[in-house]
Protein backbone atom coordinates (compact mmCIF):
# COMPACT_ATOMS: atom_id res chain seq x y z
CA UNK A 1 0.00 0.00 0.00
CA UNK A 2 1.23 3.50 -0.79
CA UNK A 3 2.39 5.63 2.10
CA UNK A 4 0.17 8.49 3.23
CA UNK A 5 1.32 12.10 3.12
CA UNK A 6 1.83 12.26 6.89
CA UNK A 7 4.58 9.64 6.81
CA UNK A 8 6.90 10.80 4.02
CA UNK A 9 9.86 13.05 4.72
CA UNK A 10 11.81 14.03 1.60
CA UNK A 11 11.72 17.23 -0.47
CA UNK A 12 11.98 17.28 -4.24
CA UNK A 13 10.17 19.86 -6.38
CA UNK A 14 8.15 23.04 -6.09
CA UNK A 15 5.49 24.99 -7.94
CA UNK A 16 3.54 28.25 -7.87
CA UNK A 17 0.01 28.25 -6.55
CA UNK A 18 -2.13 31.03 -5.09
CA UNK A 19 -2.28 34.78 -5.58
CA UNK A 20 -0.66 37.31 -3.28
CA UNK A 21 -3.96 38.15 -1.57
CA UNK A 22 -4.89 34.50 -0.97
CA UNK A 23 -3.56 32.09 1.60
CA UNK A 24 -4.35 28.46 1.98
CA UNK A 25 -7.21 27.57 4.33
CA UNK A 26 -7.16 23.79 4.00
CA UNK A 27 -6.56 20.90 1.70
CA UNK A 28 -8.13 17.47 1.60
CA UNK A 29 -6.82 14.14 0.36
CA UNK A 30 -9.15 11.62 -1.26
CA UNK A 31 -8.22 8.04 -2.13
CA UNK A 32 -9.65 6.04 -5.02
CA UNK A 33 -11.15 2.77 -3.74
CA UNK A 34 -11.51 1.13 -7.14
CA UNK A 35 -14.91 2.68 -7.84
CA UNK A 36 -14.89 6.24 -6.51
CA UNK A 37 -12.85 8.73 -4.50
CA UNK A 38 -13.39 8.48 -0.75
CA UNK A 39 -12.27 10.86 1.99
CA UNK A 40 -8.88 10.11 3.49
CA UNK A 41 -7.15 13.05 5.18
CA UNK A 42 -7.64 16.76 5.74
CA UNK A 43 -5.29 19.55 6.84
CA UNK A 44 -6.56 22.90 8.17
CA UNK A 45 -4.56 26.08 8.84
CA UNK A 46 -5.15 28.94 11.25
CA UNK A 47 -3.44 32.27 10.54
CA UNK A 48 -3.29 35.29 12.83
CA UNK A 49 -1.52 37.86 10.64
CA UNK A 50 -0.48 38.37 7.05
CA UNK A 51 2.40 35.90 7.08
CA UNK A 52 4.42 34.39 4.26
CA UNK A 53 2.71 31.08 3.58
CA UNK A 54 4.06 30.59 0.06
CA UNK A 55 6.26 27.65 1.00
CA UNK A 56 3.22 25.90 2.40
CA UNK A 57 1.77 24.96 -0.98
CA UNK A 58 4.74 25.69 -3.23
CA UNK A 59 6.76 22.72 -2.06
CA UNK A 60 5.90 19.15 -2.85
CA UNK A 61 7.80 15.93 -2.44
CA UNK A 62 8.33 13.03 -4.79
CA UNK A 63 9.43 9.94 -2.92
CA UNK A 64 9.18 6.94 -5.19
CA UNK A 65 6.03 7.71 -7.15
CA UNK A 66 4.18 9.61 -4.44
CA UNK A 67 3.81 13.39 -4.61
CA UNK A 68 2.68 15.23 -1.48
CA UNK A 69 3.03 18.69 0.10
CA UNK A 70 5.75 19.17 2.67
CA UNK A 71 8.33 21.65 3.91
CA UNK A 72 11.82 22.69 2.96
CA UNK A 73 14.85 22.23 5.21
CA UNK A 74 14.50 24.01 8.55
CA UNK A 75 12.32 26.78 7.10
CA UNK A 76 8.70 26.35 8.12
CA UNK A 77 5.55 28.30 7.38
CA UNK A 78 4.39 30.95 9.78
CA UNK A 79 0.97 29.59 10.59
CA UNK A 80 -0.38 29.73 14.13
CA UNK A 81 -1.92 26.28 14.04
CA UNK A 82 -2.05 23.36 11.63
CA UNK A 83 -4.48 20.46 12.21
CA UNK A 84 -4.32 17.02 10.60
CA UNK A 85 -7.48 14.94 10.44
CA UNK A 86 -8.13 11.31 9.47
CA UNK A 87 -11.48 10.25 8.04
CA UNK A 88 -13.44 7.90 10.30
CA UNK A 89 -15.88 5.78 8.28
CA UNK A 90 -17.63 4.56 11.42
CA UNK A 91 -18.49 8.05 12.66
CA UNK A 92 -18.72 9.51 9.15
CA UNK A 93 -16.52 12.47 10.11
CA UNK A 94 -12.93 13.72 10.22
CA UNK A 95 -11.24 12.90 13.53
CA UNK A 96 -8.34 14.97 14.89
CA UNK A 97 -4.99 13.22 14.44
CA UNK A 98 -2.14 15.73 14.91
CA UNK A 99 -2.02 19.43 15.82
CA UNK A 100 0.99 21.69 15.33
CA UNK A 101 1.02 25.00 17.22
CA UNK A 102 3.57 27.72 16.49
CA UNK A 103 4.50 30.88 18.36
CA UNK A 104 5.99 33.73 16.36
CA UNK A 105 8.16 36.63 17.46
CA UNK A 106 7.64 40.27 16.43
CA UNK A 107 9.57 39.67 13.18
CA UNK A 108 7.23 36.85 12.20
CA UNK A 109 9.93 34.24 12.87
CA UNK A 110 8.97 30.98 14.56
CA UNK A 111 10.09 30.84 18.20
CA UNK A 112 8.75 27.37 18.92
CA UNK A 113 6.56 24.68 17.41
CA UNK A 114 4.64 22.12 19.48
CA UNK A 115 3.25 18.88 18.06
CA UNK A 116 0.28 17.24 19.78
CA UNK A 117 -1.25 13.85 19.03
CA UNK A 118 -4.71 12.39 19.55
CA UNK A 119 -5.02 10.58 22.86
CA UNK A 120 -8.19 9.25 24.55
CA UNK A 121 -10.44 11.66 22.75
CA UNK A 122 -8.19 14.67 23.28
CA UNK A 123 -4.80 16.05 22.28
CA UNK A 124 -1.60 15.47 24.25
CA UNK A 125 1.81 17.09 23.91
CA UNK A 126 4.32 14.95 22.02
CA UNK A 127 7.28 17.02 20.80
CA UNK A 128 8.56 20.59 20.68
CA UNK A 129 11.14 22.54 18.68
CA UNK A 130 12.69 25.88 19.68
CA UNK A 131 14.42 28.17 17.16
CA UNK A 132 16.96 30.96 17.61
CA UNK A 133 18.17 33.33 14.90
CA UNK A 134 21.22 35.37 13.99
CA UNK A 135 21.11 39.00 12.85
CA UNK A 136 20.49 37.94 9.23
CA UNK A 137 17.45 35.84 10.09
CA UNK A 138 19.20 32.46 9.80
CA UNK A 139 18.28 29.69 12.25
CA UNK A 140 21.56 29.24 14.14
CA UNK A 141 20.28 27.13 17.07
CA UNK A 142 17.50 24.58 17.27
CA UNK A 143 16.41 22.47 20.26
CA UNK A 144 14.20 19.38 20.21
CA UNK A 145 12.13 18.22 23.22
CA UNK A 146 9.77 15.35 23.99
CA UNK A 147 6.93 15.43 26.51
CA UNK A 148 7.53 13.38 29.69
CA UNK A 149 4.18 13.13 31.51
CA UNK A 150 4.20 16.63 32.99
CA UNK A 151 7.22 18.47 31.53
CA UNK A 152 9.37 18.90 28.43
CA UNK A 153 12.68 17.02 28.29
CA UNK A 154 15.37 18.34 25.97
CA UNK A 155 16.79 15.63 23.67
CA UNK A 156 18.90 17.11 20.89
CA UNK A 157 20.46 20.41 19.82
CA UNK A 158 21.52 21.66 16.38
CA UNK A 159 24.03 24.52 16.04
CA UNK A 160 24.53 26.11 12.63
CA UNK A 161 27.25 28.53 11.56
CA UNK A 162 27.06 30.75 8.49
CA UNK A 163 29.73 32.46 6.41
CA UNK A 164 28.67 35.29 4.09
CA UNK A 165 25.08 34.23 4.84
CA UNK A 166 25.74 30.71 3.50
CA UNK A 167 25.44 27.62 5.67
CA UNK A 168 28.96 26.63 6.74
CA UNK A 169 28.67 23.90 9.40
CA UNK A 170 25.92 22.01 11.22
CA UNK A 171 26.80 20.45 14.59
CA UNK A 172 24.36 18.07 16.28
CA UNK A 173 24.35 17.14 19.97
CA UNK A 174 22.34 14.89 22.26
CA UNK A 175 21.84 15.58 25.93
CA UNK A 176 23.66 13.10 28.17
CA UNK A 177 23.25 12.71 31.90
CA UNK A 178 24.34 16.24 32.71
CA UNK A 179 25.74 17.87 29.56
CA UNK A 180 25.55 18.09 25.79
CA UNK A 181 27.44 15.34 23.92
CA UNK A 182 28.65 16.00 20.32
CA UNK A 183 27.05 13.58 17.89
CA UNK A 184 27.80 14.59 14.29
CA UNK A 185 29.08 17.45 12.17
CA UNK A 186 28.14 18.43 8.62
CA UNK A 187 30.34 20.83 6.66
CA UNK A 188 29.69 22.55 3.35
CA UNK A 189 31.90 23.71 0.51
CA UNK A 190 30.94 26.22 -2.17
CA UNK A 191 32.06 27.18 -5.65
CA UNK A 192 30.83 30.39 -7.27
CA UNK A 193 28.31 30.78 -4.42
CA UNK A 194 26.85 27.32 -5.15
CA UNK A 195 27.19 24.37 -2.81
CA UNK A 196 29.74 21.90 -4.21
CA UNK A 197 30.07 19.40 -1.35
CA UNK A 198 28.28 18.34 1.82
CA UNK A 199 30.35 16.16 4.16
CA UNK A 200 28.82 14.33 7.12
CA UNK A 201 30.96 12.94 9.94
CA UNK A 202 29.99 11.04 13.08
CA UNK A 203 31.71 11.95 16.35
CA UNK A 204 32.85 8.89 18.31
CA UNK A 205 34.29 8.43 21.80
CA UNK A 206 35.05 10.74 24.68
CA UNK A 207 37.36 12.86 22.52
CA UNK A 208 34.73 13.17 19.75
CA UNK A 209 36.88 11.58 17.05
CA UNK A 210 35.53 12.48 13.62
CA UNK A 211 34.69 9.54 11.33
CA UNK A 212 33.62 10.04 7.73
CA UNK A 213 30.05 8.92 7.06
CA UNK A 214 28.35 10.43 3.99
CA UNK A 215 29.35 12.87 1.28
CA UNK A 216 27.25 14.50 -1.44
CA UNK A 217 28.96 16.08 -4.45
CA UNK A 218 27.04 18.71 -6.46
CA UNK A 219 27.75 19.76 -10.04
CA UNK A 220 26.05 22.43 -12.16
CA UNK A 221 25.46 23.39 -15.76
CA UNK A 222 26.57 26.65 -17.39
CA UNK A 223 23.47 28.43 -16.02
CA UNK A 224 24.34 27.31 -12.45
CA UNK A 225 21.38 24.94 -12.29
CA UNK A 226 21.83 21.81 -10.20
CA UNK A 227 23.01 19.24 -12.72
CA UNK A 228 23.96 16.19 -10.66
CA UNK A 229 24.05 15.03 -7.04
CA UNK A 230 26.27 12.06 -6.24
CA UNK A 231 25.95 10.44 -2.80
CA UNK A 232 29.01 8.60 -1.46
CA UNK A 233 29.45 6.41 1.63
CA UNK A 234 32.71 5.99 3.58
CA UNK A 235 33.68 2.31 3.65
CA UNK A 236 37.04 0.60 4.25
CA UNK A 237 38.85 3.95 4.17
CA UNK A 238 37.42 4.85 0.76
CA UNK A 239 34.50 6.83 -0.60
CA UNK A 240 32.12 4.46 -2.40
CA UNK A 241 29.73 5.86 -4.99
CA UNK A 242 26.02 5.52 -4.25
CA UNK A 243 22.98 6.74 -6.14
CA UNK A 244 23.34 9.65 -8.55
CA UNK A 245 20.52 12.09 -9.32
CA UNK A 246 20.94 13.99 -12.59
CA UNK A 247 18.65 16.90 -13.48
CA UNK A 248 18.06 18.11 -17.05
CA UNK A 249 16.59 21.47 -18.11
CA UNK A 250 14.64 22.59 -21.16
CA UNK A 251 15.31 25.61 -23.38
CA UNK A 252 13.32 27.81 -20.97
CA UNK A 253 15.65 26.86 -18.13
CA UNK A 254 12.89 24.81 -16.46
CA UNK A 255 13.42 21.41 -14.91
CA UNK A 256 12.72 18.94 -17.72
CA UNK A 257 13.53 15.58 -16.10
CA UNK A 258 15.37 13.89 -13.26
CA UNK A 259 17.14 10.55 -13.66
CA UNK A 260 18.26 8.21 -10.88
CA UNK A 261 21.25 5.92 -11.44
CA UNK A 262 22.51 3.08 -9.26
CA UNK A 263 26.15 2.88 -8.07
CA UNK A 264 26.94 0.76 -11.13
CA UNK A 265 25.66 3.51 -13.42
CA UNK A 266 22.46 1.64 -14.19
CA UNK A 267 19.41 3.85 -14.76
CA UNK A 268 16.50 2.98 -12.48
CA UNK A 269 13.90 5.79 -12.48
CA UNK A 270 12.99 9.00 -14.27
CA UNK A 271 10.57 11.86 -13.67
CA UNK A 272 9.56 14.21 -16.48
CA UNK A 273 7.98 17.65 -16.04
CA UNK A 274 5.71 19.58 -18.41
CA UNK A 275 4.46 23.14 -17.92
CA UNK A 276 1.69 25.52 -18.86
CA UNK A 277 1.27 29.25 -18.28
CA UNK A 278 0.28 28.64 -14.64
CA UNK A 279 3.24 26.45 -13.68
CA UNK A 280 3.68 22.70 -13.57
CA UNK A 281 1.18 20.85 -15.74
CA UNK A 282 2.16 17.19 -15.33
CA UNK A 283 4.79 15.06 -13.61
CA UNK A 284 5.23 11.53 -14.93
CA UNK A 285 7.25 8.93 -13.00
CA UNK A 286 8.73 6.06 -15.04
CA UNK A 287 10.77 2.94 -14.34
CA UNK A 288 13.59 1.89 -16.67
CA UNK A 289 13.57 -1.58 -18.24
CA UNK A 290 17.22 -2.53 -18.59
CA UNK A 291 16.47 -5.45 -20.91
CA UNK A 292 14.44 -3.44 -23.40
CA UNK A 293 16.41 -0.22 -22.75
CA UNK A 294 13.17 1.68 -22.42
CA UNK A 295 11.26 3.82 -19.90
CA UNK A 296 7.81 2.63 -18.87
CA UNK A 297 5.50 5.25 -17.28
CA UNK A 298 4.00 4.29 -13.93
CA UNK A 299 2.41 7.27 -12.15
CA UNK A 300 1.19 10.66 -13.39
CA UNK A 301 0.33 13.77 -11.33
CA UNK A 302 -1.80 16.38 -13.09
CA UNK A 303 -2.04 19.94 -11.71
CA UNK A 304 -5.36 21.73 -12.32
CA UNK A 305 -5.82 25.50 -11.93
CA UNK A 306 -8.77 27.89 -11.90
CA UNK A 307 -9.20 30.81 -14.30
CA UNK A 308 -6.92 32.97 -12.13
CA UNK A 309 -4.08 30.47 -12.25
CA UNK A 310 -4.65 29.26 -8.66
CA UNK A 311 -4.01 25.61 -7.95
CA UNK A 312 -7.27 23.72 -7.35
CA UNK A 313 -6.43 20.02 -7.45
CA UNK A 314 -3.61 17.56 -8.00
CA UNK A 315 -4.81 14.24 -9.43
CA UNK A 316 -2.77 11.05 -9.30
CA UNK A 317 -3.28 8.36 -11.96
CA UNK A 318 -1.69 4.99 -12.75
CA UNK A 319 -0.91 3.66 -16.22
CA UNK A 320 -2.92 0.75 -17.58
CA UNK A 321 -1.38 -1.10 -20.52
CA UNK A 322 -4.72 -1.40 -22.29
CA UNK A 323 -6.65 1.68 -21.13
CA UNK A 324 -3.93 4.28 -20.61
CA UNK A 325 -3.97 6.70 -17.66
CA UNK A 326 -6.75 6.17 -15.14
CA UNK A 327 -7.38 6.26 -11.40
CA UNK A 328 -6.61 2.95 -9.74
CA UNK A 329 -7.01 1.72 -6.19
CA UNK A 330 -5.09 3.87 -3.68
CA UNK A 331 -4.45 6.69 -6.16
CA UNK A 332 -4.87 10.07 -4.48
CA UNK A 333 -6.49 13.42 -5.25
CA UNK A 334 -5.55 16.67 -3.44
CA UNK A 335 -8.05 19.54 -3.23
CA UNK A 336 -7.00 23.04 -2.11
CA UNK A 337 -9.16 25.71 -0.47
CA UNK A 338 -8.08 29.35 -0.03
CA UNK A 339 -9.10 32.42 1.91
CA UNK A 340 -8.18 36.08 1.88
CA UNK A 341 -5.13 36.76 4.00
CA UNK A 342 -5.92 37.28 7.66
CA UNK A 343 -5.96 40.99 8.56
CA UNK A 344 -6.92 42.13 5.06
CA UNK A 345 -10.45 43.43 4.51
CA UNK A 346 -12.24 43.42 1.20
CA UNK A 347 -10.88 46.86 0.35
CA UNK A 348 -7.41 46.35 1.85
CA UNK A 349 -4.35 46.29 -0.36
CA UNK A 350 -0.94 44.71 0.08
CA UNK A 351 2.29 46.62 -0.24
CA UNK A 352 2.16 48.67 -3.45
CA UNK A 353 5.24 48.71 -5.68
CA UNK A 354 6.31 49.40 -9.24
CA UNK A 355 8.79 47.38 -11.30
CA UNK A 356 10.67 48.81 -14.28
CA UNK A 357 11.75 48.14 -16.91
CA UNK A 358 9.43 45.19 -17.56
CA UNK A 359 10.16 43.32 -19.83
CA UNK A 360 13.87 43.61 -19.09
CA UNK A 361 17.18 42.12 -20.17
CA UNK A 362 19.70 43.27 -17.57
CA UNK A 363 18.13 44.58 -14.35
CA UNK A 364 14.91 45.66 -12.66
CA UNK A 365 14.21 48.48 -10.24
CA UNK A 366 11.61 47.98 -7.51
CA UNK A 367 10.07 51.11 -6.02
CA UNK A 368 7.51 51.34 -3.19
CA UNK A 369 5.51 54.31 -1.94
CA UNK A 370 7.75 55.24 0.97
CA UNK A 371 7.83 51.75 2.57
CA UNK A 372 11.15 50.08 3.30
CA UNK A 373 11.61 46.84 1.35
CA UNK A 374 12.26 43.89 3.68
CA UNK A 375 12.60 41.00 1.24
CA UNK A 376 12.77 40.35 -2.48
CA UNK A 377 12.22 36.92 -3.98
CA UNK A 378 12.00 35.72 -7.60
CA UNK A 379 10.81 32.27 -8.69
CA UNK A 380 10.49 30.85 -12.18
CA UNK A 381 7.23 29.54 -13.58
CA UNK A 382 7.90 26.12 -12.02
CA UNK A 383 8.29 27.69 -8.57
CA UNK A 384 12.08 27.27 -8.43
CA UNK A 385 13.72 30.02 -6.37
CA UNK A 386 16.20 31.92 -8.58
CA UNK A 387 16.81 35.04 -6.46
CA UNK A 388 16.31 35.94 -2.82
CA UNK A 389 17.53 38.79 -0.65
CA UNK A 390 16.60 38.56 3.04
CA UNK A 391 19.10 41.03 4.43
CA UNK A 392 17.92 44.30 5.97
CA UNK A 393 17.15 46.62 3.06
CA UNK A 394 17.02 50.27 4.08
CA UNK A 395 15.54 51.78 0.96
CA UNK A 396 12.19 52.06 -0.75
CA UNK A 397 13.86 51.66 -4.15
CA UNK A 398 16.10 48.70 -4.98
CA UNK A 399 17.81 47.71 -8.25
CA UNK A 400 18.72 44.04 -8.71
CA UNK A 401 20.43 42.23 -11.62
CA UNK A 402 18.50 39.70 -13.71
CA UNK A 403 21.00 39.23 -16.55
CA UNK A 404 21.87 35.82 -15.10
CA UNK A 405 18.31 34.56 -15.64
CA UNK A 406 17.20 32.81 -18.79
CA UNK A 407 14.50 34.16 -21.06
CA UNK A 408 11.02 33.64 -19.69
CA UNK A 409 8.35 34.71 -17.20
CA UNK A 410 9.11 34.93 -13.47
CA UNK A 411 7.17 35.80 -10.34
CA UNK A 412 8.60 38.65 -8.24
CA UNK A 413 7.45 38.85 -4.60
CA UNK A 414 8.19 41.92 -2.47
CA UNK A 415 7.73 42.08 1.31
CA UNK A 416 7.40 45.35 3.20
CA UNK A 417 6.15 46.07 6.71
CA UNK A 418 4.86 42.53 7.18
CA UNK A 419 2.92 42.53 3.90
CA UNK A 420 3.75 41.12 0.50
CA UNK A 421 2.64 41.32 -3.11
CA UNK A 422 3.62 39.39 -6.24
CA UNK A 423 3.90 40.43 -9.87
CA UNK A 424 5.01 38.76 -13.08
CA UNK A 425 8.20 39.99 -14.74
CA UNK A 426 9.53 39.02 -18.16
CA UNK A 427 13.22 38.55 -18.96
CA UNK A 428 14.08 38.79 -22.65
CA UNK A 429 17.76 39.04 -23.63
Amino acid sequence: MKKLFTTILAVSCSMLAATAQDQIKSYTVEKFDGTQYVKQDSVDYLWTTNQDDEKLFNNFILQGNRLVPLYEGFYYNNYQRRDFFKWDDLNNSFESSIRNIQRLNQLGQIENRISQGADSGGLMNQSKWEYFYDGSGNVNEEFYYIWRDTAWEVITKVVRTFFNNQLDTVNTFYFGNTAWVPNAVISFKYSNSKISEKLSKNLIGSNSQELNYHKTIYTYDSLTNSKAELVQTWRNNNWIDGERLTTYYNSNNQMDSTVFESPAGLISKRKTFTYNSNGIDEIISSNYNRTQLKYYPQIKHTFNYDNNGVLETIVEETIDISLGWLAKTDDLKYKYNYQKRVGLGENSTLVDFKVFPNPTSDHITISTKGNRINQIRIVDIAGKLVFENQSALNSNEITIPVHQLGNGTYILTVQSNGQQKSQKIVVNH
